[in-house]
């Protein structure tokens, strides 16, 4: 089958009670982003001084580690395969980099307020600049679940 088949396949199989966390954030951030959506806003400014937590700055290193994971967990392997026809990815090194990612946000998520309908300029702009931090979550783990591991994010948004 296809790489895309595989990684669906490992994903249901290997860790269930991974996998039902990471799609609990995912419910929690879609329905962050439904709310601030449905906002008019003041500004659109985001200033990245703003993310003066440490949880966010702990997020900000994840995000920004995840190309060293994916080339060790899928490029390496790939381009070092010696025995044609079998690789062995470490897939395992995406999977724990994804629970680790979710796990920050979990506790961003229960720790900080994202939204505020409190229309004060610097508040406005922490927020969008907060939205940025929640949609680059978003966008890695839907990114990793949809084209890595095959499996489609079904959302109401």
């Amino acid at each position: 089958g296809s790489f895309a088949e595989f990684g669906k396949q490992w994903y249901q199989r290997r860790v269930r009670g991974d996998t039902v966390f990471i799609h609990y954030n995912i419910a929690r951030i879609a329905h962050i982003r439904k709310l601030y959506g449905q906002m008019e806003k003041l500004t659109n400014e985001i200033d990245i001084e703003m993310l003066d937590l440490d949880i966010e700055w702990a997020l900000v290193c994840q995000l920004v580690n995840f190309e060293n994971v994916f080339e060790q967990a899928l490029i390496y392997p790939i381009k070092n395969c010696k025995n044609e026809g079998q690789v062995n990815l470490n897939i395992h090194k995406l999977l724990q980099f994804l629970v680790k990612l979710v796990k920050l946000f979990s506790k961003y998520y229960s720790s900080t307020k994202v939204i505020t309908y409190d229309q004060k300029e610097s508040l406005v702009i922490r927020m969008n600049t907060r939205m940025l931090l929640v949609n680059s979550v978003f966008d890695l783990l839907n990114f990793c679940l949809t084209k890595i591991f095959g499996v489609p994010l079904v959302l109401m948004i």
